[in-house]
């Protein structure tokens, strides 16, 4: 089960893999928090490491390990953002992000090409 994305909804979240969705009654970065606690450490800590040690101050990606790393479509505060996971995509289109296993995110793409390079910078 691979982690596609995490969108906010009325009730909570919706958490988007490959080949299921589950609802959760939390905020996105509750559920990446977890996460990160899964693997010792938490989202704000990992959002002021990267933040330092690659220089972004705004739309901070979340490295969680080797195979999901999160990035916001949006400021984290607002409704309308996504956390993507940067390790599931294959392209992004002017209007879809595309995964592997072809599922498909219909959204704004002009910020999501620009995390697309942060993102790159952090995996490699």
């Amino acid at each position: 089960m691979k982690l596609l994305y995490i969108k906010r909804t009325p009730q909570g979240s919706q958490v988007i893999f490959d080949d299921c969705l589950v609802a959760y009654n939390s905020i996105p970065e509750t559920i990446i928090n977890q996460l990160c606690v899964d693997y010792m450490s938490t989202y704000e800590g990992r959002r002021m490491a990267i933040g330092r040690k690659y220089g972004i101050k705004r739309l901070t990606p979340i490295v969680v390990n080797e195979d999901i790393l999160m990035f916001p479509t949006h400021s984290p505060r607002t409704y309308e953002n996504i956390w993507i996971n940067y390790h599931e995509i294959i392209s992004v289109t002017d209007e879809a992000v595309i995964f592997r296993g072809g599922k498909k995110l219909i959204c704004e793409t002009i910020l999501v090409k620009r995390q697309l390079k942060k993102c790159y910078e952090i995996a490699f």
